[in-house]
């Protein structure tokens, strides 16, 4: 008899009572330990990257993140206004979850790519990219091309750069809800 009266009960509302406190609280963003590696050629490679000013980027740890990859040339002009501006974005969005590199394909030294980076106003780590490296994110024949990953690993843009495609792409890429394994077993 006590169990029926029980089950019978009310919850009463007590006054001053947040209702929403009882809700169970909605999915978690999963920390990039608990992100399963991308597999398939449309992933971000899982490489280890040596920046010219000596930073050091392990994309494995980078998942979780929208990545932006920016493939440029010292010599090609459209990059210098490019460097420029994937800086203005990295800076705006980090908050957000987006990392930025640049792959340079550079003839010369280290020292060409810092005066470089000075004279297009970019604080995007730039990695010196030789023909192996490159094969790693497929095929570039055009620079500046750009490769937009999303949180997942997984590829979302291949293109010659253009700056409005690219921009469109990353808020969207940054937009997107993201619910992980880990929080979706729950």
């Amino acid at each position: 008899m006590a169990i029926a009266v029980a089950a019978g009960c009310k919850k009463q509302k007590r006054r001053g009572a947040d209702p929403t406190a009882s809700r169970a609280p909605g999915p978690r963003e999963p920390t990039p330990a608990e992100l399963p590696p991308c597999q398939g050629n449309d992933c971000l490679p899982d490489l280890a990257l040596d920046g010219h000013d000596g930073s050091h980027i392990e994309t494995a740890a980078l998942r979780g993140k929208v990545v932006v990859v920016v493939v440029c040339a010292v010599w090609a002009g459209p990059c210098g206004p490019m460097a420029k501006t994937l800086s203005e974005v990295q800076e705006r969005h980090q908050g957000r979850g987006l990392t930025s590199v640049m792959l340079m394909i550079n003839e010369g030294l280290v020292d060409d790519l810092e005066r470089w980076g000075r004279l297009h106003a970019t604080t995007v780590p730039m990695v010196p990219a030789d023909e192996a490296l490159l094969k790693r994110f497929g095929r570039v024949s055009v620079v500046p091309t750009a490769l937009l990953y999303g949180r997942d690993g997984h590829l979302i843009l291949f293109k010659t750069a253009t700056e409005d495609d690219l921009w469109e792409a990353v808020r969207r890429a940054l937009d997107a809800p993201f619910v992980g394994p880990a929080a979706a077993t729950r």
